[in-house]
């Protein structure tokens, strides 16, 4: 449930980035900003709790944080906006990479509902 909470808000994050066109008013931008912060604590949140029954998942998001760590070197701020973040469902994860059968089900669960 909490992942397709997330998904929904990632969702409206980027509507809300296009909603405020090229000039969004302040409160536009406070609402905005609001919801990344929420969204990435949830995802944060979700992280943790991933990293305890999919350990595997730590090694693939640490990798993933060094290449971006490389390529944005050049960067002034280095970051991830929200609505980018890997969530790494099993679904998302390489086939070399073993996953519980009963979390491909869950997966399977969260995609079902969403489609109705």
């Amino acid at each position: 449930m909490r992942t397709t909470l997330t998904c929904v808000r990632r969702r409206q994050r980027k509507f809300d980035q296009a909603a405020g066109g090229d000039h969004p008013t302040v409160n536009q931008k406070r609402v905005m900003l609001e919801r990344c912060s929420k969204v990435r604590r949830k995802i944060l949140s979700w992280m943790e709790t991933q990293t305890q029954f999919m350990p595997e998942v730590a090694v693939l998001r640490t990798q993933a944080a060094a290449k971006r760590a490389e390529e944005s070197g050049t960067q002034p701020i280095a970051g991830e906006l929200v609505q980018d973040i890997a969530l790494l469902l099993p679904s998302e994860l390489p086939a070399e990479t073993s996953c519980e059968k009963q979390l491909q089900e869950f997966e399977f669960r969260l995609r079902e509902g969403q489609v109705y």
